[in-house]
């Protein structure tokens, strides 16, 4: 019997659901957090739940993907969990609370992901769904594209409501995995781009996956028509796809 998973992605901005069954992807919607008190974030998301998942359908695994820029990767081997305050203040130069720190450790990259995340989540998804998985997108992305173990460079950009996500993977190799704020299309090209040239992934052959959540005020035509513009881009170096479930479907391998 195929399993049937409950996807969910989140951040302080916006939630995202989808149904993942027998690897097809079904998005179910999408809310753009107006009030962003923890009280507010938590009732918010209940009438969402509520109106969107139903008790007659049961799921066998649900996780969620966190999505804050306050996140970093470190060294499994270097990895202590009581240092992971001083890490993080290191990082960000701010000091968070160990309650409001959470980690993921990724035995495929031998890295772990450190970020921050409020006590509205956790309190919310764990009291409505005990068995969640929640781990950070970047946990998620490196998972997903490591899972392909291509010879050729990966470059996936995640883009969501007001930041995009920009991994790179060159021949099973991680470059990059960043978080950007972003406000425009011009945003995106120029992060990418000044990103492939320093890693001198202009001229390697692969595939650069663009995954545009919905809510998202970025055009998927008009940037299409703004890459193909840059000789960066040529169809003889890399292929670019957009695919707006991709990102989705990378929470497949958390569970």
């Amino acid at each position: 019997m195929s399993k049937n998973q409950l996807i969910i992605q989140l951040s302080e901005n916006f939630c995202s659901l989808a149904e993942l069954s027998s690897g097809k992807l079904k998005i179910l919607d999408s809310i753009l957090f107006r009030e962003k008190k923890d009280f507010q974030y938590k009732e918010t998301l209940k009438l969402f739940f509520d109106k969107n998942i139903t008790s007659s359908v049961e799921y066998d695994e649900i996780s969620v993907s966190w999505i804050t820029p306050n996140a970093l990767l470190t060294p499994a081997n270097i990895f202590s969990p009581s240092e992971i305050e001083s890490l993080f203040s290191a990082c960000f130069n701010k000091t968070v609370s160990k309650a409001e720190l959470d980690y993921n450790r990724m035995m495929e990259s031998s890295l772990v992901t450190i970020y921050e995340i409020p006590l509205w989540v956790k309190s919310f998804f764990i009291m409505r769904f005990p068995r969640i998985v929640i781990q950070h997108e970047y946990s998620h992305t490196l998972r997903g594209i490591l899972k392909q173990n291509s010879a050729n460079s990966n470059i996936q950009v995640s883009i969501f409501p007001e930041e995009m996500i920009l991994t790179m993977i060159n021949k099973n190799e991680i470059i990059l995995c960043n978080s950007y704020e972003i406000n425009h299309l011009n945003d995106i090209i120029y992060y990418l781009t000044f990103a492939m040239q320093q890693e001198k992934l202009t001229d390697s052959k692969g595939l650069i996956n663009f995954s545009i959540n919905s809510l998202s005020n970025i055009n998927e035509l008009e940037l299409n028509e703004n890459l193909l513009k840059l000789n960066l881009f040529s169809s003889t170096t890399n292929r670019i796809t957009f695919d707006a479930d991709t990102s989705l479907k990378h929470q497949q391998f958390c569970v």
